[in-house]
């Protein structure tokens, strides 16, 4: 190979220079320093290491498998992964920047990711006919993602698909009124607006950008804080909404089972892992209850 990729040189390629070449490179290799990337963190190879387990579990009661293997894995200690709990905020925290907002074309889509507990693509992908009113619920179908550089519209996986949850009053009331300015802003619009029936989208009706979505969640934050020096709020992703979220659900004695179901989790004990921070009280009414602890609870009367 290397005479007919240098024929000039064929005469003095020999078995003996081929070999001290390779000898070469393997020393070279040797001494060439590990890369140490920061690797997983903790919680993640604890959030890894509770997914292959359960999907294990079930391989081995369908008999696929003798034994699963995960058992004799030594997944991190739940110390090392107490730091990497998910950031929430309070109810109050959150009522705070929600009040804050109230000027903002986002509080409809952040207060509903607030009180529904789903991803910012689902969100986005939500469109009217998934909305019962009436009936207060959703159903959380699709996703707005970008590939490449380019915004999808995506079906959820079988697995995850037509996960239906419930609607609490005060979300149901923001959803009526933003309607009504949705079609206000189609009326002024006209021809060029693009009804694809997206509850969460630009003032054109085309899907908003999810990264663009995030940070106007960012720069809000930072404008709360900088009108409240004496009482900043902690700094919180856009996913914290959804970890905030269940947070309240579990604080306020919302069971697990109903929790993990409104999250879409393929298995409570995926929801157990990433709360483990969170003791799990009771089953109730999840919707009407997290959004007590959001928009503040009803007077129970008193002079």
């Amino acid at each position: 190979m290397l005479r007919d990729e240098y024929p000039e040189h064929a005469a003095t390629i020999t078995r003996h220079v081929v070999s001290s070449i390779c000898r070469r490179a393997n020393e070279k290799a040797a001494t060439k320093p590990v890369s140490k990337g920061k690797g997983l963190s903790p919680s993640t190879v604890h959030y890894v290491h509770t997914i292959l387990r359960a999907a294990l579990k079930d391989a081995l009661r369908w008999n696929r498998i003798v034994r699963n293997p995960t058992d004799a894995a030594v997944p991190p200690s739940d110390s090392s992964i107490k730091s990497g709990q998910p950031k929430t905020w309070t109810g109050d925290e959150l009522r705070a920047f929600l009040a804050f907002s109230e000027d903002s074309r986002y509080l409809p889509p952040w207060l509903f990711l607030a009180t529904s507990g789903c991803r910012r693509g689902e969100g986005l992908g939500l469109k009217w006919d998934d909305i019962d009113l009436d009936n207060a619920t959703a159903i959380i179908s699709r996703q707005v993602v970008t590939v490449s550089g380019i915004l999808r519209v995506k079906e959820l996986p079988k697995t995850k698909r037509g996960h239906m949850i419930s609607l609490d009053p005060t979300t149901i009331t923001i959803l009526r009124s933003w309607r009504a300015t949705q079609n206000e802003e189609r009326l002024l619009v006209g021809a060029g607006y693009q009804d694809d029936g997206f509850v969460f989208c630009k003032p054109d009706g085309t899907p908003t950008h999810p990264e663009r979505f995030s940070r106007e969640f960012d720069r809000k934050q930072l404008q709360c804080n900088r009108a409240h020096p004496g009482a900043p709020l902690p700094r919180l992703s856009l996913h914290g909404l959804r970890h905030t979220c269940a947070t309240l659900a579990l604080q306020v004695g919302i069971d697990i089972k109903i929790v993990s179901d409104r999250l879409n989790h393929s298995t409570t004990n995926i929801t157990r892992e990433i709360y483990t921070h969170v003791t799990p009280p009771t089953k109730s009414d999840a919707a009407a209850r997290v959004a007590d602890e959001i928009f503040g609870r009803p007077s129970t009367g008193g002079a």
